[in-house]
């Protein structure tokens, strides 16, 4: 199929691949999608910034681009960690607490577990199927609220058991004026709907 395409039209990766080759990956809106398996993974930095400061926190938070919310739980504790980070120092270049750098050093370790996790592209759903999408919203007494959606379908060629896939999620911090866990459900469901939209 490679060869139907002109040279000039394929990747940068593809133009050299010869048909008996792997196909290579390919780095998609911060996605790195796996061709040959047809699956997205995350990249993540492998090591932790040397000087540690509000900067440093958010400038490795902000580098895990997570388009479909792979990694929106773990990214949540960051988010978490950053703004009680920023509450204590109001600084940009003012060094953290080693409390703050050992609870970093810790997070910074389930960031880079993110790279074993790999995502199918392809739902599995086909024309004309009965598809259903559920969305789950809830807010945390700790801070924090988010939406995730499922798909739902039944099995091949109408075959078989209902089957559930990840389709995307968000979470967000809540805010510090935000005083009720009611309120934090209500931007919950709201975060849910704009998803489903």
């Amino acid at each position: 199929m490679i060869e139907s395409f002109k040279e000039d039209q394929r990747a940068p990766a593809c133009k050299l691949l010869k048909t008996e080759e792997m196909l290579p990956t390919q780095k998609v809106l911060g996605t790195v999608w796996n061709v040959e398996k047809d699956c997205f993974s995350l990249t993540t930095r492998s090591h932790e910034p040397e000087e540690l400061n509000p900067a440093a926190v958010l400038s490795y938070l902000m580098s895990i681009y997570d388009l479909l919310g792979i990694a929106s739980p773990v990214l949540l504790v960051g988010k978490k960690l950053m703004h009680t980070i920023w509450m204590e120092v109001k600084h940009w270049r003012v060094q953290v607490k080693p409390q703050f750098k050992a609870e970093f050093g810790t997070w910074a370790q389930d960031v880079v577990k993110l790279q074993g996790i790999k995502l199918d592209r392809w739902l599995g759903t086909e024309m004309g199927q009965e598809v259903q999408i559920h969305a789950f919203c809830d807010a945390a007494p700790s801070g924090g609220y988010g939406a995730v959606l499922y798909v739902r379908f039944k099995g091949q060629g109408g075959r078989g058991g209902w089957q559930v896939q990840f389709l995307v999620s968000k979470v967000r911090l809540v805010p510090m004026k935000m005083d009720s866990i009611p309120r934090a459900e209500l931007c919950a469901a709201q975060l849910g709907t704009r998803l489903v939209q």
